[in-house]
């Protein structure tokens, strides 16, 4: 009488365990770019990314910042020598870059 009160969790378990797993197939829209694309000569590790209100992509990385608008990729340059290692954007649209020693 009393492992009447396992039956329903022992047939829970074994439900679970010999249902074969399924997955969805989903295709994610992403798109993965590498140094040859947005430049030669620029670092391949992006340290940050933001994106400000009009949708434009800003990535740091060690040779400063990189400014991706859905078509190109533009290059601003920052102090020499400093790796962009985090990014922000304030409520009024202004990017804010943070490297070693500056803001």
């Amino acid at each position: 009488m009393k492992y009447r009160s396992y039956l329903p969790a022992a047939f829970l378990m074994s439900v679970l365990f010999l249902t074969p797993v399924m997955s969805q197939n989903i295709r994610i829209p992403v798109t993965n770019f590498d140094n040859r694309t947005y430049g030669r000569g620029y670092e391949s590790e992006i340290w940050a990314i933001a994106c400000d209100d009009r949708n434009i992509i800003y990535a740091g990385n060690a040779g400063g910042l990189l400014e991706y608008d859905g078509t190109r990729w533009r290059y601003i340059p920052v102090r020499e020598g400093l790796n962009v290692r985090s990014l922000g954007v304030d409520g009024s649209g202004r990017i804010c870059v943070g490297s070693q020693g500056e803001f």
